[in-house]
């Protein structure tokens, strides 16, 4: 979720700059959100790899990919797609934990909702 977040504040800073310059994605971004953004790469990339689920993966890096894609897209258009088609990744990966989750609810390996 934060990578998602701070990916689009950072298309949101070139949408703005790209109002006042005409120049598409050529200011740098502010400290903080650079360093917020480098780190839910780092997480998310570290995260990934400890599952065990293919198809989880697979999303995780396509995720990533529009991710990347929106914040260095040659133009604001690239970009506006990159972000739609980020958020429906993130949808179907997130439908994808939510299975994985409920499986393992019910097979009591991971009981979710218990006190023990």
């Amino acid at each position: 979720m934060q990578f998602a977040r701070t990916t689009g504040a950072m298309q949101h800073l070139d949408k703005m700059a790209y109002r006042q310059t005409g120049k598409w994605q050529r200011q740098l971004f502010p400290e903080d959100l650079s360093e917020n953004h480098r780190l839910a790469n780092a997480r998310t990339a570290m995260l990934t790899v400890r599952v065990r689920d293919e198809s989880v993966r697979n999303l995780v890096q396509e995720f990533k990919d529009q991710c990347t894609h929106a914040t260095r897209s040659a133009t604001e258009k690239e970009s506006e797609r990159a972000l739609m088609d980020m958020g429906t990744v993130f949808e179907t990966l997130n439908e994808r934990i939510g299975e994985i989750l409920r499986q393992l609810d019910d097979e009591g390996g991971c009981p979710l909702g218990s006190s023990t």
